[in-house]
């Protein structure tokens, strides 16, 4: 299919799922462009005038929410702010960052929120290269709208039974809050913009990168990478001794994680471990599940 046919059917998609009166909030946008603290402001400019195209290519009206002070307020905090925006539109925005401990790759997070909704639909890559975001724009964009025109027509059917949010679903915004999680921690909290914070019973806070995967049959993977100054209170595995020699060294520690029905995070840990006091220790991977804590 040729651009020209391709642009021409998925304006059709979407014209006729948003054409009735209680869709109507679909037809328009808040755009707050691109949140990124590595990319460089005219990088980010050319980003934000690409997705500001697409998005009027498929027929949304398009209302500027873009400022320097949502931006820093956003990178600052990891929380962002839509208080100024329009109550009767979708809100769209991305956060790009450079992936933690890798050298020249990215990761992208497009998201749009919806209140008609109430769920925030995002689509989350990892790109070799920060060109590629910029080729890929117009199938991301596509692939976020995609989910949202899904549950959209699965509303307008009168499918809204209670239900978890489908996996494919979650965000960063979605799983964001306090969690409970593994022998030697205190509280993990995520927040909204991707970041967040692990308090370990050592009293140590470890700074940590949160991601929403989703991959080509749908599946959805949570990641989570320490960030940060490396501290030998990461390693509560280890006997003290061996976690002061090794921890500036140390590869950052990450957990692997899907999400389960029930709600919880659980997958694998990677991170230093010793089969015994005097061993040496070594990478290795160990279970690992969070539970989100009540209110």
């Amino acid at each position: 299919m040729n651009g020209f046919f391709r642009k021409a059917a998925i304006s059709f998609i979407l014209l006729s799922v948003f054409c009735n009166a209680e869709a109507e909030t679909l037809k328009k946008v808040n755009f707050y462009g691109v949140i990124s603290p590595d990319a460089d402001s005219n990088t980010i400019n050319i980003t934000e005038d690409l997705y500001y195209r697409q998005l009027e290519e498929l027929s949304f009206t398009v209302f500027d929410k873009r400022s320097p002070s949502f931006t820093q307020n956003y990178i600052d905090s990891g929380t962002p702010d839509f208080s100024d925006a329009d109550a009767d539109a979708l809100i769209f925005y991305v956060y790009i960052q450079k992936a933690p401990n890798k050298t020249g790759e990215w990761n992208s997070s497009i998201n749009v929120k919806t209140s008609a909704l109430g769920e925030t639909f995002t689509y989350s890559k990892e790109y070799d290269s920060y060109y590629k975001i910029l080729m890929e724009a117009k199938i991301s964009v596509n692939a976020v709208f995609s989910n949202l025109i899904k549950t959209e027509q699965n509303t307008a059917a009168g499918k809204t039974e209670t239900k978890q949010v489908p996996t494919k679903d979650i965000s960063t915004e979605t799983i964001a809050g306090t969690w409970n999680g593994e022998q030697y921690v205190d509280k993990i909290v995520i927040l909204r913009g991707g970041r967040g914070f692990i308090i370990f019973n050592n009293g140590a806070s470890m700074n940590i990168n949160v991601f929403v995967s989703i991959g080509g049959n749908d599946s959805t993977s949570v990641k989570v990478i320490q960030s940060g100054r490396p501290n030998a209170s990461f390693f509560p595995e280890l006997s003290r001794k061996t976690a002061l020699e090794v921890a500036k060294d140390a590869k950052p520690v990450e957990w692997n994680f899907v999400l389960t029905a029930s709600g919880s995070l659980k997958g694998t840990k990677t991170t230093l471990l010793q089969s015994s006091p005097d061993a040496p220790a070594a990478e290795g991977t160990i279970p690992a599940e969070w539970t989100r804590r009540n209110p």
